[in-house]
């Protein structure tokens, strides 16, 4: 390979007169002012659509909190019966097999 190819070189400096060099500069400048004015008109377009984010973000944050809030009284109510029988039948088994036999009077 050609070790000239990667080696880093100079940048080239070109000589212009000082009205090029001031040509250049304002065609810069006005280059910057308008870039900066569309910059601008894209903000004062996205300020809306931040507002409505902002308000669809805690939507879905309220949504989020209640479909949380639903799911756990679902499960409370589908489970409190079946722990309030469970324990009922163990508290009469405890009963059947303590009661009935010697170990109850003991």
């Amino acid at each position: 390979m050609d070790e000239a190819l990667f080696e880093e070189s100079e940048p080239v400096q070109e000589r212009i007169s000082r009205e090029a060099a001031e040509q250049r500069l304002k065609e810069t400048e006005a280059r910057l002012d308008t870039a900066k004015a569309e910059l601008d008109a894209l903000r004062q377009l996205a300020v809306p659509q931040h507002k409505q984010l902002k308000e669809l973000r805690a939507e879905i944050k309220s949504l989020t909190a209640e479909m949380k809030h639903a799911c756990i009284k679902y499960r409370n109510d589908y489970s409190r019966p079946v722990i309030q029988a469970q324990f009922a039948e163990g508290i009469r088994e405890y009963v059947t097999t303590r009661c009935h036999g010697d170990t109850w009077l003991r």
